[in-house]
């Protein structure tokens, strides 16, 4: 991609040029050169390019662009670089993202099937899910994990199906009847030491901690639909999924280019998205500010198609202009493998504060994270709903026992 169709910064990587130029829905003329250029240097290496790739969920995408180039571009083919190396080196692992990825969307829709045959609504997001609706291929997009969001009154039930079907909880049955315990989470792991697949049932999208607000939007209102294997699976529709999207990478400072890639995606390949719904959503979960950002970033790496109105607000307004450099230079690592830890959250803590729509959303983020609740402190007592209060006060005891349990430990 060339420098001066990025608006934020103008000093990328080689590197990171390359892996965007190789995500591109159709590379242009520059982003071909950028490609031949950094694939014929001397210093090209092709197992850091590999790794690279894969570290920002894209490998996929990087082997069809090649592939694809090799066959349809002279100028590659008559390149210095064998071509054909760097392809035979990228190739085992393509094919093994493609066997993974297709073992996981046949045990989604297992899942699924499951759930539906004991009366569970669930929505697929996320994983299989979003490659099909977003690429409009499963073997597109890397995931590790599945994503399920169901009804939190059915976690108890959820739970004795999944561990029936052998899979594994990381907490115990009693924590799913647990208001408290639901509350601080968002989530919880199943895994399947056999097929080795992870499975995340949600109850809600996000941990409080990060947004409490996107509890209030209906995930269930008019579920969208995606077709694989022949199955319809129902997932979030696609004005609900784009605002998730953008909160989710936010959530992640946007550390992965793949996350920036599944929103342009995503916007290509919806034939009507409803951008007025999107910002009514984004209203409500107060994350306007989260929407936009991913949007911005999403148009300046890869050109994507948005009303003029979007672009127009997006390139006057600083703080989004100011958010996008500072994901641009985390994502070239510039600064970031050189910080403390302390500085690393101090950076995250900057963001995230930055990121909030209201003042009362920016106290609340505060105080989440100065004063955080985590889980070990509801798995000490099952305090009823109307007295959750009463974990805040408990938790600095608890650390100061786990702090003399330490000493006591290492004096004996």
């Amino acid at each position: 991609m060339p420098n001066n169709q990025l608006e934020t910064t103008t000093d990328l990587s080689d590197e990171l040029q390359f892996l965007i130029a190789c995500c591109q829905t159709e590379a242009s003329k520059e982003d071909i050169s950028q490609i031949i250029q950094h694939i014929q240097h001397s210093t090209f290496n092709i197992q850091h390019s590999i790794s690279l790739a894969s570290s920002h969920g894209i490998l996929p995408l990087v082997y069809k662009t090649i592939s694809k180039l090799s066959h349809d571009d002279s100028s590659i083919q008559n390149s210095k670089f064998n071509i054909q190396h760097f392809l035979s080196e990228l190739k085992p692992y393509y094919m093994a993202i493609v066997q993974k990825n297709m073992l996981m969307s046949a045990e989604l829709i297992r899942i699924m099937k499951l759930f539906e045959d004991n009366n569970i609504e669930a929505l697929a997001f996320k994983g299989p899910a979003l490659s099909q609706m977003a690429y409009g291929d499963i073997t597109l997009r890397q995931y590790s994990d599945l994503d399920i969001y169901v009804h939190r009154k059915d976690m108890v039930q959820i739970s004795e199906i999944l561990s029936h079907d052998r899979y594994d909880s990381r907490v115990e049955l009693k924590y799913f009847s647990n208001d408290a315990f639901l509350n601080v989470n968002s989530d919880v792991q199943f895994y399947h030491k056999n097929q080795s697949v992870l499975i995340e049932i949600h109850w809600t999208v996000f941990r409080s901690a990060f947004s409490n607000t996107m509890k209030k939007i209906d995930l269930w209102e008019n579920p969208g639909k995606v077709l694989m294997q022949n199955y319809e699976l129902s997932t979030f529709k696609t004005e609900t999924l784009l605002l998730y999207l953008c909160m989710h990478g936010s959530k992640h400072i946007w550390e992965r280019i793949e996350w920036i890639v599944d929103i342009d995606k995503l916007i290509r390949i919806s034939s009507k998205i409803d951008w007025k719904e999107v910002y009514r959503l984004s209203d409500i979960a107060n994350g306007k500010t989260m929407l936009e950002l991913g949007l911005n970033l999403s148009s300046v790496l890869f050109q994507t198609p948005l009303p003029d109105e979007i672009k127009k607000n997006n390139t006057k307004n600083k703080m989004i202009s100011q958010l996008s450099s500072d994901v641009l230079t985390t994502l070239d690592k510039k600064e970031y493998f050189s910080d403390t830890e302390l500085q690393k959250n101090y950076r995250h803590f900057r963001f995230h504060l930055s990121l909030r729509d209201t003042v009362g959303d920016k106290i609340s983020y505060i105080g989440k994270t100065l004063f955080p609740l985590k889980s070990s402190d509801i798995e000490i007592i099952n305090f009823p709903k109307g007295l959750l209060f009463l974990y805040y006060f408990l938790r600095p005891f608890r650390l100061l026992g786990k702090y003399f349990q330490k000493v006591f430990t290492k004096n004996h």
